[in-house]
């Protein structure tokens, strides 16, 4: 799974962009919940356009380990996913709903 850093993890709508390496406010809300049920499911792989500079790849990584938000990776472009999170692509409600992360886990791959 392929998730949006900004607008899927971090909260853009409410904190904006305050440079590529300065991450200032709190996760969307209920995002690390939502992702460590789902990483029970998928590899969460993060893409941010951030990724351009390494001080900035630097700073997502800071952030998701302050936060303690589960991921894989984090990547500049978006690898071939089974499930791309983005405020561009699937419709996201803007925040983490008990049905998303049903409908989420629903569509995992499955063993076998």
């Amino acid at each position: 799974m392929v998730v949006d850093f900004d607008g899927i993890i971090y909260d853009y709508d409410q904190h904006g962009w305050n440079g590529i390496d300065k991450i200032e406010g709190l996760p969307l809300e209920d995002a690390k919940g939502s992702l460590d049920r789902l990483s029970k499911a998928y590899n969460i792989v993060v893409y941010s356009s951030r990724c351009q500079e390494p001080r900035g790849r630097k700073a997502v990584e800071e952030y998701l380990e302050q936060y303690q938000i589960p991921y894989k990776e984090v990547v500049l472009s978006p690898i071939p996913h089974y499930v791309f999170l983005s405020p561009k692509a699937k419709r996201f409600p803007r925040r983490w709903t008990k049905d998303l992360i049903q409908e989420l886990e629903y569509m995992a791959p499955k063993e076998g």
